[in-house]
């Protein structure tokens, strides 16, 4: 499991992840690492919740099919997402698609938001960094949530990622 918590603006889109990288078949947490990349040829990320390996396949299959934009990466990667409850997120600066399970694909746009985790803590569009860290701080009561807060943001001229806390 992985705290994936996003939201999504006029100009830009921001994820909040956890570092946690879990072993599909025992669930136990085997390294710290980053669950958020960057797309090739399209501005944009891809974040995953599940095993940690997950990611990386549906970022070889992406690239792959050659995908321009969104629409073209959610097609390439719905083969290989698993049965079981895990959520992919691809997003862009305005848009973001929430690939679940049984086939559902969430359009997110401007004012939308979405968190994989419960938590009371809600985002603020004036303060995505503090409003986000709270939230995540709030996860971590979930046993699930270890490692550090990633905030990546997403803009039409740049993807960025910061640490805003180690735990």
């Amino acid at each position: 499991m992985t705290a994936l918590n996003v939201y999504i603006g006029e100009d830009a889109s921001w994820v909040l992840a956890d570092g946690g990288c879990y072993d599909d078949d025992t669930h136990e947490l085997v390294h710290l690492g980053t669950k958020v990349l960057p797309l090739c040829g399209i501005i944009g990320v891809l974040a995953w919740s599940g095993p940690a390996y997950l990611g990386y396949d549906l970022m070889k299959e992406a690239e792959r099919a050659g995908a321009g934009d969104l629409w073209q990466c959610e097609k390439a990667v719905r083969p290989l997402l698993p049965s079981e409850p895990y959520s992919v997120l691809l997003v862009s600066p305005g848009l973001g698609l929430a690939l679940q399970e049984g086939g559902r694909v969430n359009q997110m746009w401007p004012g939308d938001f979405a968190k994989s985790i419960p938590s009371a803590v809600e985002f603020d569009p004036d303060d995505i960094d503090g409003s986000g860290l709270a939230m995540m701080r709030d996860q971590r009561s979930s046993g699930v949530v270890y490692g550090f807060c990633l905030r990546t943001e997403v803009r039409c001229d740049s993807i960025s990622q910061k640490i805003l806390e180690r735990w």
